[in-house]
């Protein structure tokens, strides 16, 4: 199945199982009253407030990451056999060991591709040379954009049974033997992303509403590309 095929067929799946927004309207409601909790976390015990807002994030950050990987595998279960939500869900569930572990993985691969810029930002306040800062946010965009290649189709392995090595290698083979669709899907992934952020900053200058409805926005968009992954694993597969 040729690229453009690929996309037309995920947005008329939508269009025909509005279901499957779902799952990702829901997980983005929790995480976005857990953003919110964050910016109105009120400090007690005699603990400052910063110390309060940090040990709440370490503490739930885990288990929104757990959230965004279960929703993703549970839309891949969804997009391949089309089960019921209920069923979808169950499915995904009994995969939670292996999320456990993806989640995990994920958090501090997010913290390594993110060095680059915090290391940016260390040596610019050192030296004083905004370079470093340019130097840090461009490395660590590589990094991401070749880490989102390798985990393109990271749901759909684990959803067809892998564990968590299986899935990764799985995941990585096939974007390596598709590399051209993927690395093309990934760009097109980054560009829906990057308008959903850019509504996302309109949207938040009328305040908590906006911000609110800018989240939405972007689950909606994220549906999408987490539709598109599966449906593509599938082509590569007949």
């Amino acid at each position: 199945m040729k690229l453009g095929d690929i996309l037309r067929d995920s947005f008329r799946t939508l269009l025909d199982q509005p279901k499957m927004f779902i799952p990702r309207l829901v997980s983005t409601s929790i995480s976005t009253l857990w953003v919110l909790s964050l910016l109105g976390f009120s400090g007690a015990g005699g603990m400052s407030l910063e110390s309060l807002n940090w040990l709440f994030y370490l503490g739930s950050a885990p288990l929104i990451m757990f959230l965004g990987v279960f929703v993703s595998v549970m839309l891949a279960e969804m997009v391949a056999e089309n089960p019921s939500l209920r069923k979808a869900f169950s499915r995904a569930l009994s995969k939670w060991k292996t999320l456990v572990l993806i989640s995990g993985g994920l958090l501090i691969s997010t913290l390594l591709i993110y060095l680059p810029v915090a290391l940016g930002l260390t040596l610019a306040f050192i030296s004083g040379q905004v370079f470093f800062i340019w130097l840090g946010f461009i490395v660590s965009l590589i990094l991401l954009f070749g880490f989102s290649i390798a985990i393109f189709f990271l749901p759909v392995s684990v959803s067809e049974g892998g564990g968590l090595m299986e899935s990764v290698l799985d995941s990585a083979k096939t974007s390596r033997t598709n590399s051209r669709e993927v690395t093309a899907l990934t760009l097109f992934s980054f560009l829906l992303l990057g308008v959903a952020f850019l509504m996302q900053g309109a949207l938040q200058t009328i305040g908590v509403i906006g911000f609110v409805l800018s989240r939405f926005v972007s689950a909606v968009t994220t549906t999408y590309i987490l539709v598109v992954s599966p449906k593509m694993y599938v082509a590569d597969k007949e």
